[in-house]
């Protein structure tokens, strides 16, 4: 499976498992966001869905916007984890 033929299910649901070549170009992050099925849904809809790096850079977003926020987010998620697992280790 590549993201050229993600369903909306996958979409939605992301991928039960997906190993070799396919893994590296399905990059995925589970995004809080406004999204449009098509440049005529003129309202959209509020949704958490899976979205690959691939759908983000097709978006009108530019590619080191995108970065920073990842880069901004993956930052914050490493801090997160660390200081849970130093509180869950002080606890034992």
């Amino acid at each position: 499976m590549d993201d050229v033929t993600i369903d909306e299910v996958v979409a939605r649901n992301g991928p039960a498992e997906i190993e070799g070549p396919a893994a590296s170009g399905f990059l995925e992050y589970l995004v809080l966001g406004h999204f449009a099925i098509n440049d005529t849904d003129k309202k959209g809809y509020d949704w958490t869905r899976w979205v690959t790096l691939r759908e983000m850079l097709a978006t009108e977003l530019d590619e080191a916007d995108i970065t920073a926020a990842l880069v901004e987010f993956e930052g914050g998620m490493a801090s997160q984890r660390t200081a849970a697992l130093q509180t869950i280790l002080a606890e034992s």
